[in-house]
């Protein structure tokens, strides 16, 4: 069954990303930042979420990273689409940049609740998207310098790269949480990256419950 990943940093909306995969109709797991590496090889996977977190990319305390995975040679080298999040936007425009220069910088003032996002190109992740739309932040890191091959496709009056997409390759970062219902653009988001991904529509809650019942027969089975 194809599937999406959800990588978690931390974030108290983490869950609500692989929720509102699921509700589209693709299976979403969640994995911590730090898990094997074999789980995010997993050719099941069709796309990668990574998800918003409290840190800060420079912080000491910034969650720990699976060093073999979170380097831009892996996520090119994977060849599936990726979508960035709030935090993980940081984190990939970061890590992009390879340490030629700060990508990220605090800003001042933050962006906190529902913020004015203009659409400057509704495409990717974006498509369908109205010029103008409401999406909730909460941040006050930003990236200030973009990554090579990136462009611009959304911004807020106080975060100029709110929504930026390669210019090739299906990477999309956002700087907003497109999981809440105070973005109400948030379910078209997901489902264009569903749709980018190719991902199968092949999940249901029925189905993972008898799933679920069979793994655990076979467990008894294998017990008695």
């Amino acid at each position: 069954m194809d599937k999406i990943l959800v990588v978690d940093f931390g974030s108290q909306y983490a869950h609500l990303i692989a929720q509102s995969i699921r509700k589209l109709g693709v299976f979403a797991q969640m994995l911590e930042p730090d898990a094997e590496t074999e789980l995010f090889n997993d050719p099941a996977v069709k796309g990668i979420i990574w998800s918003g977190g409290p840190a800060s990319v420079y912080a000491p305390n910034a969650p720990a990273l699976n060093p073999d995975v979170f380097t831009k040679e892996w996520v090119l080298g994977r060849d599936i689409p990726f979508l960035f999040t709030c935090y993980g936007h940081q984190l990939a425009a970061q890590i992009f940049a390879q340490g030629f220069y700060a990508a990220v910088e605090k800003r001042e003032p933050g962006e906190y609740g529902p913020t004015a996002l203009t659409v400057k190109k509704p495409t990717g992740v974006l498509d369908g998207l109205n010029k103008q739309e409401t999406v909730l932040m909460s941040h006050e890191d930003s990236v200030v310098r973009l990554p090579p091959d990136f462009m611009i496709t959304a911004s807020t009056e106080n975060c100029p790269a709110a929504a930026i997409e390669h210019i090739t390759l299906p990477l999309f970062g956002i700087q907003f949480h497109a999981e809440v219902s105070h973005t109400p653009c948030g379910s078209k988001i997901f489902e264009n990256f569903i749709r980018i991904c190719n991902a199968k529509k092949e999940w249901t809650p029925q189905r993972m419950f008898e799933e679920t019942r069979e793994t655990l027969r076979a467990n008894i089975k294998g017990r008695v």
